[in-house]
């Protein structure tokens, strides 16, 4: 990072919480807008966090689920809040999505 020098860092799968995250990310002065998305249940696995330089003018950990929203569509927007997979940034220009997918296998 130190040689690209980006305004935004996205990272994913940070299999951490607020207790066990490393101490040398607690406090970033490059970034001192940093925000995380934690798995409710499940401690050490998953999880995203944003970095910035620039504070966003919002920032929302997972998809609103809405009244309208589909059986299947809640299922899957509570699968990914539930499992800290998402973070939104809103910036003056543009909308920032933070996601982690896990992983899809098939068997042969």
């Amino acid at each position: 990072m130190g040689v690209e020098d980006p305004d935004i860092v996205c990272l994913q799968e940070v299999k951490c919480s607020d207790t066990t995250k490393p101490a040398d990310m607690k406090s970033l002065s490059k970034y001192p807008h940093t925000y995380w998305s934690y798995p409710k249940e499940a401690k050490g696995i998953n999880g995203v966090a944003t970095l910035c330089k620039v504070k966003p003018e919002s920032v929302t950990n997972g998809f609103p689920i809405g009244d309208n929203d589909s059986e299947e569509d809640k299922k899957f927007k509570r699968s990914f809040n539930e499992e800290g997979r998402l973070i939104v940034t809103e910036f003056e220009k543009f909308y920032l999505f933070n996601a982690c997918k896990q992983a899809l296998f098939s068997t042969f």
